[in-house]
Parts: structure tokens; C-alpha cells; sequence
């Protein structure tokens, strides 16, 4: 973990592309994944792509050795120690930020732009019936 004028930065380094539609990278390349504030940037020694911690649906870190299966893009090796780090820092910063909302299945406080409750699975998509309920 780095730490940027008092804030800190969490980075991924060495993470292997499984696929990246609609990013700049190709499968297999090598790239670094630093989470700061609420930016997500993905680097390869070629591109660049920043976007909004809130667009990131799911993330999953497994190890050890690299990830060989699975729908996301980004895949590699890490401790067990490093992974339960990296997922405590994500949740805490992806849900203490931006405006908050109660699911309206099992009451719970989620993010107000939430396509899922994380606790409950319930679906406030595109074509979802139920929204969040703001808090406020």
C-alpha cells in the first residue's frame, strides 16, 4: 500500500488480463491496479484506463499462481493475507462513499446506486421493479 499526500492508494501489481472489452488491453498483458479514493486505474506499460470505484460491479483476488477461469478481466496470484486486505479496503471505501439507500427486501443500507444488495442478492437493475430507497 502506498500513500499519496495522507491518502492512501492500494495497488495490484503484476495482475494478468483474462479479457478486457471495452479497455485497452489485450488478454495475457501484464498490468497494475491502484485503487485511490474513488478511482480505479488499470496501468500496462502501453495504456491507461481510469474509471469510478462506483462502476466496479465485483472484484475477485484468488491465488496463488494466476487465474485461469472466471468472468472477469483481471486475474493473478496473491497471499491470502494481501487478498483479505485488498477486499476489507474495497468494501470499506466502496460502501462509505457517494449517497446511501435502503433495500427494500431486507432493509439493509447500500449504496443508493446499487444494481444489487450485497447482503441480500436483490436486483434493482434496468428492469428491476425495485429501487433503493434514499436515505434523507
Amino acid at each position: 500500500m502506498e500513500s499519496n499526500n495522507g491518502s492512501a492508494t492500494l495497488v495490484l501489481k503484476d495482475c494478468t488480463v483474462l479479457g478486457s472489452s471495452g479497455f485497452p488491453f489485450s488478454s495475457g498483458e501484464t498490468i497494475a491496479v491502484a485503487f485511490n479514493n474513488n478511482t480505479v486505474n488499470c496501468r500496462s506499460s502501453n495504456h491507461l484506463a481510469k474509471f469510478s470505484l462506483l462502476e466496479l460491479a465485483e472484484i475477485s483476488i484468488t491465488g496463488p499462481g494466476t487465474v485461469v477461469t472466471g468472468g472477469g478481466f483481471i486475474g493473478g496470484g496473491f497471499g491470502i493475507e494481501e487478498a483479505a486486505e485488498a477486499q476489507r479496503l474495497l468494501d470499506e471505501k466502496m460502501y462509505s462513499t457517494g449517497p446511501m439507500g435502503l433495500c427494500p427486501n431486507c432493509e439493509k443500507t447500500i449504496q443508493l446506486h446499487s444494481e444489487t444488495c450485497r447482503y441480500c442478492k436483490a436486483n434493482f437493475g434496468q428492469y428491476s421493479s425495485w429501487q433503493v430507497i434514499p436515505i434523507g
